[in-house]
């Protein structure tokens, strides 16, 4: 769980790497999270176009 949890702060932190790598972290801590919480395929789905929809408006102009 712990170790979920860092992964999904990494996932938010726009100051911790590029676009790419918080996908990793997000999808890392969600096969972590997989089984242990229980969600709905339908409350899957809007979960993760919300945090894609978070992702890109963070991403900001490519250098």
């Amino acid at each position: 769980m712990e170790q979920a949890r860092q992964l999904l702060a990494t996932s938010m932190d726009t100051g911790s790497g590029s676009e790419h790598e918080r996908r990793g972290a997000c999808a890392k801590a969600r096969s972590l999270l997989d089984g242990v919480l229980v969600i709905p395929p339908t409350s899957a789905d809007v979960l993760e176009k919300t945090h894609r929809l978070a992702l890109t408006a963070r991403a900001g102009p490519a250098a």
